[in-house]
């Protein structure tokens, strides 16, 4: 909440990555939601994450596709940390996130 606090005053701003969303409609599925169910959740998050600041979100381009696979391949990362972090490190921008490992190839 910290972060989006930072935001909501205007001294950060919030990018996220284009494979945030699909992953998170992915392990909804996987724990047996329905449609319905992770399209209301997918705007309960927009919902919540847009009262406290504007989010942007970079484009994701084949040059992040192959910086994604050669992160996975340097790094052992996992298919959606590598393309958070392969944007992130693509864009400049700093990586947020609770996986350390993601963090250090995206330095």
């Amino acid at each position: 909440m910290a972060l989006l606090e930072e935001a909501r005053a205007g001294r950060v701003v919030i990018n996220l990555s284009p494979a945030a969303p699909l992953e998170a409609a992915l392990v909804m599925r996987s724990a047996g939601l329905d449609d319905s169910s992770i399209a209301r959740a997918l705007g309960a998050m927009q919902t919540v994450i847009s009262t406290f600041a504007r989010v942007e979100s970079p484009g994701l381009s084949l040059s992040h596709a192959a910086l994604a696979a050669e992160l996975r391949d340097r790094y052992g990362l996992r298919f959606f940390d590598s393309v958070h972090g392969a944007v992130a490190l693509a864009g400049r921008l700093v990586y947020v996130g609770s996986d350390e490992s993601v963090r250090g190839a995206a330095e």
